[in-house]
């Protein structure tokens, strides 16, 4: 019965042995799993909120700088009408000359307007401030505008003072043609390598090449017939039919 009990002991004993070597096979298995599952997951959100962040910011920059002009919008009247009011902040980009002056929010076709107001800002502004302006939407004699004369319905305020917005250069070519100059009515302009083709053409105006007109708007030049300029720059205004230059000052006309 000794020998009996002490057998069966031993059976029993090598049985528990067994059992606790299977325990312990289990258990590495589930460490595996839980670090294959965390090393996963960290390394997922790690790469998508990477990717994610610097592939949206590149995007809204791109779209921000090539939609940014609401004077563009003003000019084409896309989702404006002639006579609404609007509040407009720019920067002043031309002089004033006793009745108006001239604003832009960007460089390139349509981002710029001519401001009529009668002379009421004349002593407020100079060039390179920076204005928010509540004025009327209007056209006059074909030349969009923003006619903010009426200080009862208008504002204009000075809210600090940036870069104007550099010159776009275009050829007189394409200022010769009427479709392609309305692109850039009342915008910052230069044209290079030209030549004066009539000094006086009467009221203080002068055309150079591809018969573009140059006025004195702003300042007035006195050039000779076949005399050559480097480069002339300054806004592309309309009126009594033709569209011109105005220089601002002597710095705009470079031999």
């Amino acid at each position: 019965m000794i020998i009996r009990a002490l057998t069966l002991s031993a059976l029993l004993g090598g049985t528990l042995i067994g059992c606790g070597d299977k325990d312990d096979t289990a258990a590495p298995a589930a460490e595996a799993d839980a670090d294959t599952d965390a090393d996963t997951d960290a390394d997922t959100d790690a790469d998508t909120d990477a990717d994610t962040d610097a592939d949206t910011d590149a995007d809204t920059d791109a779209d921000t700088d090539a939609d940014s002009s609401m004077i563009a919008d003003l000019q084409a009247y896309d989702g404006y009408a002639e006579n609404d009011w609007v509040t407009v902040t720019a920067i002043v980009s031309s002089p004033h000359n006793s009745y108006g002056f001239f604003i832009s929010d960007a460089s390139g076709p349509g981002a710029g307007i001519w401001v009529y107001d009668d002379g009421n800002y004349e002593k407020t502004i100079a060039m390179g401030d920076e204005i928010t302006l509540t004025a009327e939407l209007y056209e006059y004699s074909d030349l969009t505008e923003l006619d903010v004369s009426d200080k009862k319905k208008g504002s204009l305020e000075v809210i600090g003072t940036a870069s104007v917005p550099a010159a776009t250069v275009v050829t007189t070519k394409e200022l010769a043609d009427k479709k392609t100059a309305e692109m850039y009515e009342s915008v910052l302009i230069t044209v290079e390598n030209v030549t004066v083709v009539d000094p006086d053409l009467g009221y203080g105006e002068w055309s150079i090449d591809n018969d573009v007109r140059v006025d004195d708007l702003f300042y007035e030049v006195t050039p000779k017939k076949g005399g050559t300029y480097s480069s002339i720059t300054g806004q592309l205004y309309y009126s009594y039919g033709a569209f011109k230059i105005v220089p601002h000052d002597e710095s705009s006309i470079v031999e």
